[in-house]
């Protein structure tokens, strides 16, 4: 019996090898039946969703899936779209160009009306419901949206609205040119496909500027070029408009016809890549109606029958600021000093140098000759990187600062809330880049122990004056000074003009190289000159003019009565503050008026102190109580929407302006900084809808309260009210777009970006998040835009992103992240 089973179950187990293997042959033939109807793509799906990545589009759809498969395109294909309608006769010419051009395929373009869902060997572009679409996933119900669907005989393009269709055909070209050859081909393949595609923000942005030299509509061109693949909607585009106003004259220049065609031109090329246009619109145009600063009874003696200021301008300050006189070390200046500073390391001393001057014999070098090793920032092995062994460009390396030692005078008694010009004369050489700063600073005091403080440390101060520049050899000279330096043996001669702090009575300069790169740098000829009292950039308006008293106050005189104001007929007033091309007011007493000669008297006006303190590159703040200004930009909103028909307009003027509060006409408005920024808005809000229903938009840093709109901005910047701004925010029309900017990635800029969508939908006021060239940076931005979203629901008054840019003629790194993250925020 045992050898009975045995023999059964052996004929079992060759009876089940024999089933098994047939099993095998039978399933693999039926396999290799099937893989020609499987690569046939028939609308199967496969369950691979791959990465972003693998689809090499920009920004990554919002859902995509391989289908197993590929497509040939070739001669034979055609590309359908709706002729009649000017978007879809677009989007299929600029896929016909691109087969041209590009792979060398001449498909021809027909009328959808003409094809039917039997046609094939077609590309199909038109909205939702012209097109044959059976499958339910593309039925997109969003703004913007689109869907794209690949098949062996057929692509199909369906779009929301026209935009859709537009974006639709953009991924297409994209999924084209990321499996294209180094050689044009003709014929191409791509993968079958499904893409269902629409953006979760509303506005994709970029700011750009354009820069001297290049063509507006050129360079226009190429922005809407880098734009449109990205799906980008929205551009704030800073160019000139050529419109100015002659104050002296009272008229207006108007743009030559050229310049108004090309911003025309250029708004067209924009708005046919469904990008909307935003112009801007300046506020200054008339230097009176700036913020000046008030000289109140400034003590004048009559000389005969002249106004000349009791207390001269000439300081004699700084003390040896030709360096001419030595300490008994024969090294170190009388009144100067080379401190090493608080880095870390131990850099190499400024020091005097005998062999080059601007005048005299000496002047002072400061000197970095080495690179930073980005490792080992302030290690030893840097003093072996000389400075001609190594070039480095803008942004190309990590931003490691290196410094050099320091000039430093010795402290000086000044006059509180008083207008300084400082001058001296610099030279260079070296190897510098445009990363690389000479700084010269004035740091002040309330008194004589904060400025004797050895902890100080000098590259922090609580409140400097700081005045940059950078020589553009082998640097970017879009962030370089207008000036320069020149190389030696060439000398330069700078001015910086700044107002000392109401309660600062000391002062010292301080000077030193730093940031990333190497060279060295000369100073020499050093002065300080007073200015309240030179009767220069005086304004002269009704509202701010010149008022003279007695010494007491009580006697007030009057003007062609008691005195007589002499306006030079040239350089009456300059809004950068240049006082040395300047000539003063001159006022002569009547003889037959009631001022005595022999007594001296008190004089208040206000002067325009220019570039003052931070206020670089038009900083300094508009006087937002002048009627004056409000009349001129009225003139200005009507004459650019007449010219160009905007559909959203920026008025400038709202960020970075620092020194309100300042002049006599704010002050005697009785109105807070917040209180005068809110009412300039609403009234230029106001001016923009008396002539068009162009919807505005304006920088938010000065409603922000962290950032620029706290307490102390106005006061360090530019000597104004310490008052903050950021109440503001609560009286200005709530349909004003905000633009939002911080392009760090510090803890302050962390937590100021987190803050903002809870802060701007307190308000209930939109905004959009606007980073730089900081990747990071984009993905903080992204990430408060998300929250908002989440967090607030249909409600939320997140806009979207848009990527700036400073400097002009060149595309920000920031503008593909921030057009990935704006349009998918996962």
């Amino acid at each position: 019996n045992i050898d009975v089973v045995l023999v059964a179950a052996a004929a079992l187990f060759v009876l089940c090898k024999f089933i098994f293997w047939l099993y095998a042959i039978i399933a693999s033939a039926a396999m290799m039946l099937l893989v020609p109807l499987i690569l046939s793509c028939l609308g199967e799906r496969s369950d691979e969703t791959p990465p972003c990545l693998r689809i090499g589009v920009v920004p990554c759809p919002q859902t995509f899936t391989f289908m197993n498969g590929t497509i040939t395109l070739d001669n034979t294909w055609r590309i359908a779209a709706d002729i009649g309608d000017n978007n879809s006769l677009f989007c299929a010419q600029q896929l016909a160009t691109n087969f041209s051009s590009e792979y060398k395929l001449d498909l021809h373009i027909v009328d959808i009306d003409k094809i039917t869902s039997k046609d094939t060997q077609v590309i199909v572009l038109g909205l939702g419901s012209q097109l044959h679409v059976s499958n339910k996933i593309f039925a997109v119900n969003h703004t913007e949206g689109y869907t794209m669907q690949t098949r062996s005989e057929r692509i199909t393009i369906s779009g929301s609205d026209s935009a859709g269709v537009f974006y639709g055909t953009q991924t297409l070209m994209q999924l084209l040119a990321s499996r294209r050859s180094s050689n044009r081909m003709e014929n191409i393949q791509l993968p079958c496909l499904d893409v269902l595609d629409y953006p979760d923000t509303e506005f994709r942005g970029y700011e750009v500027e354009t820069a001297s030299g290049l063509s507006t509509l050129e360079w226009g061109k190429t922005v809407a070029n880098t734009m449109a693949p990205l799906k980008l909607n929205f551009v704030v585009f800073f160019a000139p408009l050529g419109l100015s106003y002659n104050y002296t004259n009272k008229k207006w220049s108007l743009p030559s016809q050229k310049a108004i065609e090309d911003l025309l031109a250029v708004k067209a090329y924009f708005k046919q890549r469904h990008i909307k246009v935003a112009f801007p619109i300046a506020m200054k145009y008339d230097p009176r109606t700036l913020e000046g600063k008030f000289v109140k009874n400034e003590k004048f003696n009559w000389i005969n029958d002249k106004a000349v200021s009791a207390t001269s301008s000439t300081t004699n300050l700084p003390v040896n600021g030709d360096f001419e006189k030595l300490k008994p070390d024969g090294k170190t200046p009388i009144g100067w000093s080379f401190p090493l500073g608080s880095h870390g390391y131990k850099p190499t001393p400024c020091a005097l140098d005998n062999l080059h001057a601007a005048s005299g014999k000496n002047s002072i070098k400061c000197d970095v000759q080495r690179f930073p090793d980005p490792q080992n920032p302030w290690g030893e092995n840097n003093n072996k990187l000389l400075y001609n062994t190594h070039k480095s460009g803008l942004r190309s390396e990590p931003m490691i600062f290196n410094y050099s030692g320091m000039l430093q005078s010795d402290v000086m008694d000044i006059i509180p809330g008083s207008v300084y010009v400082m001058k001296f004369k610099a030279s260079w050489k070296g190897n510098w880049t445009g990363a690389f700063t000479a700084s010269v600073s004035m740091y002040q005091y309330e008194t004589l122990e904060e400025a004797n403080n050895i902890h100080e440390n000098p590259t922090a101060p609580s409140y400097p004056f700081t005045f940059n520049f950078v020589p553009c050899v082998n640097g970017d000279a879009q962030h370089c000074s207008t000036a320069g330096i020149p190389l030696l043996p060439e000398w330069g001669s700078y001015y910086k003009t700044f107002i000392t702090l109401p309660a600062a009575k000391y002062m010292r300069i301080r000077s030193y190289i730093g940031g990333w790169g190497a060279g060295q740098y000369w100073l020499d000829d050093f002065t300080i000159e007073r200015i309240d009292g030179e009767l220069k950039n005086v304004v002269q308006l009704p509202t701010s003019g010149i008022r003279i008293t007695d010494l007491t106050g009580n006697i007030k005189y009057k003007e062609g009565d008691d005195f007589t104001i002499i306006t030079p007929n040239s350089n009456v007033i300059d809004s950068r503050g240049n006082f040395s091309n300047l000539k003063p007011v001159e006022i002569i007493r009547n003889k037959n008026g009631k001022i005595n000669s022999s007594e001296p008297c008190l004089i208040s006006y206000d002067i325009l102190p220019g570039d003052a303190n931070q206020m670089v590159g038009g900083r300094d703040v508009s006087c937002f109580v002048e009627p004056l200004l409000y009349e001129l930009l009225e003139q200005a909103v009507n004459l650019t929407v007449t010219l160009l028909d905007p559909e959203w307009v920026l008025i400038e003027g709202y960020d970075e302006q620092m020194g309100m509060g300042r002049d006599s006409r704010t002050l005697s408005s009785n109105l807070t900084n917040g209180e005068i920024l809110g009412n300039a808005i609403t009234k230029s809000y106001e001016i923009l809808r008396k002539y068009t229903n162009a919807k505005m938009l304006m920088w938010a840093d000065m409603l922000v309260e962290n950032h620029n709109g706290g307490t102390n901005y106005s006061w360090l910047g530019g000597a104004g009210r310490q008052q903050p701004y950021w109440p503001a925010i609560k009286s200005i029309p709530k349909d004003i777009l905000q633009l939002s900017w911080i392009y760090g990635q510090t803890l302050y800029d962390k937590t100021l970006i987190s803050q903002d969508p809870a802060y701007f939908q307190k308000y209930g006021i939109s905004w959009i998040g606007c980073p730089w060239t900081d990747l990071v940076n984009v993905q903080l931005w992204a990430k408060a835009v998300k929250f908002s979203k989440e967090t607030y629901g249909s409600q939320s008054t997140s806009a979207g992103m848009m990527c700036t840019n400073w400097g002009g003629g060149r595309i920000e790194t920031g503008v593909q992240p921030t057009a990935n993250v704006s349009w998918r925020l996962s």
